[in-house]
């Protein structure tokens, strides 16, 4: 299966047109000469590439986790999928609960796996890019036994440059 990634979103434009008044504002503040328009404009474009670059870096970073946390379910590691969302991180499981930090998440995973739940695959995922920190996964998923849809994985840049869950919100159908 071929999986759909999109970065674009109504928050992105918000994030640019935001870098663009405040690069606008600082910049203007050092000169309002028309001449140097040339070299505000340059201004202005590397400041959005700097955040493109760092949009970049986000969706990258919540694919690798992605695809980390679906490895280790497929292989029956419980510990391993806990190890994909933050310390505090709270998961919504919709119909079995609500489950706070990331032992209580690992236990869920733990009894789901030992329960026979395996194989899960995300169907037609998209990830919208929401600030140069953060980002949120909405898919379809299925597995061996259930199926079911991903409304909020709220994705987290951390210190090191990986991405943890902060939020998980699924329900099986």
């Amino acid at each position: 299966m071929v999986a759909l990634y999109e970065q674009k979103s109504i928050a992105d434009d918000e994030v640019l047109q935001n870098k663009k008044i405040r690069t606008e504002s600082s910049y203007s503040k050092r000169s309002s000469d028309p001449k140097n328009k040339l070299a505000r404009d340059a201004f202005d474009k590397e400041n959005i590439m700097l955040t493109n670059e760092n949009e970049n870096k986000v969706l990258q970073a919540v694919k690798l986790a992605s695809e980390q946390w679906k490895a280790a379910f497929n292989r029956g590691d419980s510990v391993g999928c806990a190890a994909q969302y933050e310390v505090d991180a709270v998961m919504n499981a919709t119909p079995f609960g609500q489950f706070k930090g990331r032992e209580a998440i690992q236990g869920f995973w733990q009894q789901l796996i030992a329960d026979g739940f395996s194989d899960v695959d995300y169907v037609e995922p998209k990830i919208t890019v929401i600030n140069e920190q953060s980002a949120v996964l909405t898919s379809g998923w299925k597995m061996n036994n259930a199926s079911g849809v991903i409304t909020n994985e709220l994705w987290v840049l951390q210190s090191d440059g990986s991405a943890k869950l902060r939020e998980d919100d699924f329900a099986a159908q």
